[in-house]
């Protein structure tokens, strides 16, 4: 059985170790040469000084922590990497032993990959790679040095981290606070559950993990303890979204770290009693040599992994990630789509062919086991994102995740007797995303029916709530699991030519469904000047028309989608002199100054992808606004300095002290991504949706919040750090009035990493463009 309790513990599932060992060892022998290149690219990126030595001893280091894994000896070394943490008088000294020690192990060939070493040897190279991999965690040359293995960075693990000095005293004494959080942290999930339930009145069903349900249960318990009293939830520990761990995110509060999430994090890796099972992979550009060395060893321990991508491979990273997994029965496929080669072929599974059509969707779906309270249960952990695979991407810029796991439905034995894993009519009130799911993923055409996990002994299970060994395709896989808690609405796009009885299903008509759903009733502002905008921040900008921007605005204002008619209105005169965009829409996109002074400088405006030709058009200037404040002045979660590639929708209340509702996900906004609606040909009555690209977002609003939650309490999302404006009640579902006071209501405060009163553009600034 494998162990997922840190990211450097996992064994191969095999009939044959010895073969299994010899596989992996020479795989990595045979990958030396790129992963050691890898790493000197990323130093070099970071202007980190002696690029060569550190480079070699932290390859070193991960050789050396692969084998010691093969030997199943990490918690030996991971014991001796703390106590060297917590003895260690000085990180140079240390450096300058590690290096030391790998230059010496290489001149005398003690570096090359062996799984028989005499007890000395391997001894001092635990010892020397302990070193290192503490070496490798300080800061040299004024830059963090970025760990080739490690990427945890969870605010629930400072206890296993080196102290700062500021804090070493503080840290050294002991106190209540540290005492009550062991305690929390040693109850299990459902006996944490019951007590915010029960004593305090804490919804619980939209915690997506452990680490949030402690901290809310210690600060319910410091609360009373302070008070004497039950305290009253007025802000909810939910965060719908959150962003990317980058390099500036570490300097904040641990407080605001709690909405940052590292890669692994985002897939769930780094939890304790957790079993990884099946993994799916979802994006639009992969570094497979980055993320190869990101997720190991964890991602060896998948018994299926499937990649969906849109083109370019690293052949050697391919092939080294399957030869690393010779032996151990668990398989990697790699399936490029690409709507724009012919229809019905191994890369294009629709029945069309569209040109500039592309797969941009950024998305894992992560299947788990779970001990929870001594019993096993299965997960899914669907997590919807905005970053590409790459390293600029994942720590150098602002990017965004939706993340929420769901567990097994549970199978009767009735039940799964008439039910072929698709759901039950009776639930249709509830399962609206388990459906779009399904839908979206059924467009990938990958049908292969497989088992997606392998037997597992030692922990007591229930049958009715884990994953059966059976053969399932991946779109029956989706319907296992139960997925009535989500609080966010799928928003899909999927290339093709979709007539009426569909084309509600995707595109900015599958988002304007969303907006009439939770705003049953159209809300009208008081006057034109206080309606509110939608301020649309994006990436990259398609080749827009008055028309078409016009038209999408109205779909998806809801004070104003009840009365828009996007296909009805097709063939009616569309007259410019009657549109008023700059009121209505903003657009958030960065200035020439805030690309120039970002952390990676001018090369990461390659990623906001704008040509000139169309950034330039003259009816979209006045509706610029910047990524920042000017000055930086207003940047409570560190992200100005970081290249926006996170795409969003937003509209605020109309005071803008509050959201109404959002879209996060991997749309731009462009004509391709979002579709239009057109005649399915020329002097044609038939309408159809037209869309090009493969894209998934979700779209959360206050409704939806409220409706996951089931407590009947009110729901407010309000922007972090609130950017000038105070809380002034919570929004009433169902009224226009929302300055009124309302103590049953529930403030959900979302990383928005730009401001709602984001400044226009002026004289001097410049959009950027990437020609």
């Amino acid at each position: 059985m494998m162990s997922s309790s840190s990211p450097t513990s996992y064994k191969f599932i095999t009939n044959n170790k010895n073969n299994a060992q010899t596989s992996t060892s020479a795989a990595i022998s045979e990958s030396a040469a790129a992963a050691q290149s890898t790493k000197k690219r990323r130093l070099a990126h970071l202007n980190t000084d002696d690029v060569d030595s550190d480079s070699e001893d932290d390859f070193e280091v991960m050789r050396q922590k692969l084998r010691e894994m093969q030997n199943g000896k990490v918690k030996e070394l991971e014991k001796r990497r703390r106590h060297h943490d917590d003895t260690s008088s000085s990180s140079r000294t240390s450096s300058r032993i590690a290096t030391t020690s790998a230059s010496t192990s290489s001149d005398t060939g003690t570096g090359t990959m062996s799984t028989e070493q005499s007890p000395s040897t391997a001894s001092n190279k635990k010892q020397s790679a302990a070193t290192a991999i503490s070496a490798s965690h300080k800061k040299q040359s004024g830059q963090e040095v970025i760990d080739l293995l490690g990427d945890s960075s969870d605010e629930d693990d400072e206890d296993d981290k080196p102290v700062p000095k500021h804090d070493r005293k503080r840290k050294a004494l002991p106190s209540l606070a540290s005492s009550l959080e062991d305690e929390v942290k040693s109850m299990g999930v459902g006996a944490i559950k019951r007590e915010l339930e029960s004593s305090y009145g804490i919804a619980t069903n939209l915690f997506i993990e452990k680490s949030d349900l402690v901290t809310a249960l210690i600060q319910a318990r410091s609360e009373k303890k302070r008070t004497n009293k039950v305290p009253k939830q007025q802000h909810d520990d939910i965060i719908p979204f959150h962003l990317f761990a980058t390099s500036s995110s570490k300097n904040l509060s641990r407080q605001t770290r709690k909405y940052f999430r590292t890669l692994r994090q985002i897939i769930g890796f780094d939890v304790p009693n957790r079993e990884l099972k099946w993994l799916i992979i979802s994006n639009f550009s992969i570094d497979f040599g980055y993320l190869l060395d990101r997720i190991l060893p964890d991602v060896l321990q998948f018994h299926r992994v499937v990649v969906f991508y849109h083109g370019g491979i690293n052949e050697s990273a391919v092939m080294k990630w399957r030869e690393l997994l010779v032996g151990s029965g668990n398989t990697v496929d790699f399936v490029a789509l690409s709507p724009s080669d012919p229809p019905n072929s191994t890369t294009n599974p629709l029945p069309v062919q569209i040109d500039y059509g592309m797969h941009h969707t950024k998305m894992f779906l992560t299947g788990y086991d779970e001990v929870i309270d001594g019993k096993r249960q299965s997960f899914i952990r669907v997590a919807i994102h905005t970053s590409n695979l790459l390293e600029g991407d994942n720590q150098l810029k602002a990017n965004g995740v939706y993340a929420q796991n769901f567990p097994l439905k549970e199978q009767t034995q009735g039940r799964a007797m008439q039910n072929d894993y698709k759901r039950m009519k009776s639930d249709d009130a509830t399962c609206l995303f388990e459906d779009d799911l399904c839908r979206y993923v059924k467009s990938y055409g990958y049908s292969n029916r497989q088992r997606w996990s392998c037997p597992t002994v030692g922990v007591q299970g229930d049958s009715s709530r884990t994953l059966s060994n059976g053969e399932f395709s991946l779109a029956e896989l989706i319907r296992l699991y139960d997925y009535s808690s989500a609080y966010a609405v799928l928003i899909p796009s999927v290339p093709g030519r979709h007539k009426s009885d569909n084309w509600h299903n995707f595109g900015y008509l599958k988002l304007r469904k969303a907006i009439m759903d939770s705003f049953p009733a159209a809300r009208q502002a008081v006057g034109k000047s206080s309606k509110p905008p939608v301020l649309c921040q994006v990436s990259s900008l398609g080749k827009l028309n008055t028309k078409w921007l016009s038209r999408f605005h109205e779909a998806i204002d809801y004070t104003n989608t009840h009365s828009a008619r996007p296909v009805e209105d097709y063939h009616a005169k569309f007259s410019k002199k009657n549109v008023v965009l700059e009121r209505n829409l903003r657009i958030v996109w960065p200035t020439v100054d805030e690309i120039r002074n970002s952390v990676e400088g001018h090369r990461g405006g390659g990623s906001v992808m704008g040509e000139a030709k169309k950034v330039q058009d003259e009816f979209l200037q006045p509706l610029y606004h910047r990524w920042s404040s000017r000055n930086n002045a207003d940047d409570p979660l560190q992200t100005a300095r970081h290249v926006p590639h996170i795409k969003t929708l937003v509209q605020p209340s109309s005071d803008r002290s509050s959201i109404e509702w959002l879209y996060l996900g991997s749309h731009n906004l462009s004509i391709a991504a979002w579709g239009q609606v057109q005649a399915r040909y020329t002097g044609s009555d038939e309408m159809i949706n037209f869309i090009a690209h493969w894209e998934l977002g979700v779209f959360i609003s206050p409704a939806t919040l409220a409706k996951a939650r089931g407590d009947g309490k009110r729901v407010r999302i309000v922007p972090f750090g609130h950017y000038g404006k105070t809380s002034n009640g919570a929004i009433c579902l169902d009224s226009d009035d929302d300055d009124e006071e309302d103590d049953e209501g529930v403030d959900v405060h979302v990383p928005l990493p730009y401001s709602l009163y984001t400044p226009a553009y002026d004289s001097k600034d410049v959009h950027w463009t990437n020609d």
